[in-house]
């Protein structure tokens, strides 16, 4: 690839690099003096949050008004979205115990003790999924209803059909202007996450350095051994012995292009035709395949405990509890299959679990960081797992001998 192919499928990715790169120097060489850019990082920040009411609602809506057309195929469609859950759940989970054995953030690294809001179960529960009045869903604090107004009104715009048609175009067009705003504030990138690391290694020290390092391994180690364990075995309960040979004799082109490109729906012609050659019927891995692309994301979820888990580090305490732990794999869930795939979805992640713990913006740089130096990895287990989760739908709805049949 020359220069300008680089930069148009990388430009998000360079942009945050360069400001991760140059705030933590700043922050190491000035120290406490570098505090003085906390404004300037914050407004980034609230560039970022402000957009985010909009582009939720617009690209949430138009996802699910746009998948009217797969409700005659809903066993598909209904078996497809379980096993994504389910192995969003068990990515979250093990990312759980693993950062329990080995933390995000080392000890001696915090912003101070938090003072997270504590709630009765039942007002937390009705917080989290609703509002008490429609302008409150217009802060990034109330995260979780909003994404629930949003589905529910792609509902309804689907249900109304033909009716509802010159609507959908409506906001499939704002889509596209959705992700350009994105585009337009991240161009500010290098400029305010640069200041707001060099602000927070300024405050933190020189030990926040090691959560880099932390991140790394958590990313290019833990998250390849949940890879190969999970996946091997789904591949074993998808067709036994001959499954899982199938999937590793195949699913290294997919893996490799993941890993390059950074972009799972980047990498789908090449997933496409890794499904056509482990002989997953046609309706199945032209439909699941370009879905899982977008809403399906193994990765994205094991990230997101370290978000949280990182969070609860730097604020002098760690997630316990069952209330928490519960929440932590919901979280891990959502982010892995509901908000994925729209633009900006990272930063929605950030915001959603921001809101449902309290924690303080000042969390942000771990988010960003754990975003940046996990991606390439993450995306390959996001992108190889829509094959693997393919292969066994393929095994539920077509039988043990699904392979056999060459179903087009």
């Amino acid at each position: 690839m020359n220069f300008k192919e680089i930069w148009k499928r990388y430009q998000i990715t360079i942009l945050v690099a360069i400001g991760l790169i140059w705030g933590t120097v700043a922050g190491l060489i000035f120290k406490e003096k570098a505090m003085v850019l906390r404004p300037l990082g914050l407004l980034f920040v609230y560039m970022l949050f402000t957009i985010i009411v909009p582009i939720v609602l617009i690209t949430i809506t138009t996802a699910v008004a746009s998948l009217a057309d797969l409700k005659k195929l809903g066993r598909l469609f209904v078996v497809t979205l379980l096993i994504f859950m389910f192995t969003g759940a068990i990515a979250g989970l093990y990312m759980l115990l693993v950062t329990k054995a080995f933390p995000v953030v080392p000890p001696g690294v915090s912003l101070g003790k938090g003072e997270l809001e504590e709630i009765s179960f039942s007002d937390a529960l009705v917080n989290t999924f609703v509002v008490k009045e429609f302008y409150l869903l217009l802060s990034y604090k109330h995260m979780l209803p909003l994404i629930i107004f949003s589905i529910l009104l792609g509902f309804a715009i689907a249900i109304a059909g033909e009716e509802a048609t010159p609507i959908v175009d409506l906001l499939q067009r704002m889509n596209t202007v959705a992700l350009n705003l994105v585009k337009l504030v991240m161009y500010f990138a290098p400029i305010g996450i640069g200041a707001y690391f060099a602000y927070i290694i300024g405050k933190l020290g020189s030990q926040f350095v090691e959560v880099y390092g932390r991140i790394f391994i958590l990313a290019f180690v833990f998250q390849p051994i949940y890879w190969i364990i999970a996946y091997t075995l789904i591949a074993y309960l998808a067709a036994g012995s001959k499954g899982v040979r199938m999937w590793w004799q195949n699913i290294l082109p997919q893996a490799i292009t993941a890993l390059g490109t950074c972009s799972s729906v980047g990498t789908l012609p090449i997933a496409l035709d890794v499904a056509r050659r482990l002989r997953i019927p046609g309706y199945i891995r032209n439909i699941v395949l370009p879905i899982g692309a977008t809403i399906h994301m193994d990765g994205a979820a094991m990230e997101t405990i370290m978000r949280i888990s990182g969070a609860f580090a730097l604020l002098g305490t760690s997630i316990s509890g069952p209330g928490n732990y519960i929440k932590a794999i919901a979280m891990a869930i959502l982010a892995g299959v509901a908000i994925s795939g729209v633009p900006g979805g990272g930063h929605i992640a950030n915001a959603l679990i921001i809101s449902l713990y309290g924690f303080p913006l000042d969390v942000l740089p771990l988010f960003i960081a754990i975003a940046t130096i996990g991606d390439s990895v993450a995306t390959m287990v996001n992108s190889t797992g829509d094959t693997g989760t393919s292969m066994l739908i393929a095994r539920i709805l077509e039988g043990p001998k699904w392979y056999e049949k060459n179903i087009e």
